[in-house]
């Protein structure tokens, strides 16, 4: 196994992104947050991915997590197949003593990934690519998104989402060796709002890099604050006629 990646099945991320021909500009951060201390772990989940708007539906992707603690180490894994389970990516955010630590993702298909460790008030980013090394160096923000963390962000700034505020963090770019800045706000002109939910809007904050990423529409249950669906991009590609194609989703969950 690569030392920049985890062990295990798969798993990736769902940020709504527009591609060309190599990975994702946005090279991740797939869904969950380290910014509320107080914040505990998601629920264990499974979760299908369909091609949005096909009919009848066709399944792309089946999701699980993990949660595995051990001597004071937190590892929140998101594990990604396709439809006849073989790996499609996997993505792992380690915690140590309640503390961010690092975060590792790998695209089985694509062969490649990245790697971000914390030292202090810095991160480290590692990201490989056909053979190619890119790594830089970043402040450290307690606003640290990624996809094993988001829903407990959301969680953590509940009340202020639901009286219209907005709730902004930062998801890791690893190819351009930055922080990119997004938002969640609540949002009531949507076609998935309905007695019950709340639907929140995660989108960058950039005007240039809102041109190549589009937003992504989350579903919470009003009773249990669960994530139910997630509708738009995903960093998530399937092979179609022979080439890896980006993809746009219809998510759902169910809890153990």
């Amino acid at each position: 196994m690569n030392k920049y990646y985890p062990s295990g099945n798969a798993a990736a991320l769902k940020i709504s992104i527009r591609l060309t021909a190599r990975l994702p500009l946005v090279a991740l951060a797939l869904a969950a947050v380290l910014c509320c201390a107080e914040a505990r772990a998601e629920d264990l989940f499974t979760a299908e991915f369909y091609l949005q708007g096909s009919s009848p539906r066709q399944l792309i992707f089946r999701q699980y997590n993990e949660i595995i603690k051990k001597d004071g180490i937190e590892t929140l894994r998101h594990v990604y197949t396709l439809p006849d389970g073989k790996p499609a990516a996997i993505e792992e955010v380690v915690k140590k003593n309640e503390e961010f630590s690092g975060y590792t993702l790998r695209f089985y298909q694509m062969n490649c990934g990245c790697r971000l460790i914390r030292e202090g008030n810095k991160v480290y980013f590692t990201f490989l690519e056909a053979g190619s090394e890119k790594k830089g160096a970043r402040d450290y923000s307690p606003n640290l998104v990624m996809g094993p963390t988001l829903q407990d962000f959301a969680r953590g700034n509940w009340d202020r989402l639901d009286r219209g505020g907005k709730a902004p963090f930062f998801i890791p770019v690893m190819d351009r060796k930055i922080l990119a800045p997004f938002t969640l706000r609540k949002i009531g002109s949507s076609p998935y709002n309905r007695p019950g939910v709340m639907v929140v809007e995660m989108k960058i904050d950039s005007f240039l890099l809102g041109f190549l990423i589009d937003p992504n529409q989350l579903v919470f249950d009003r009773n249990t604050r669960r994530l139910m669906e997630i509708h738009g991009p995903t960093l998530l590609r399937r092979e179609v006629n022979g080439k890896m194609e980006a993809t746009r989703a219809d998510i759902y969950y169910r809890y153990k």
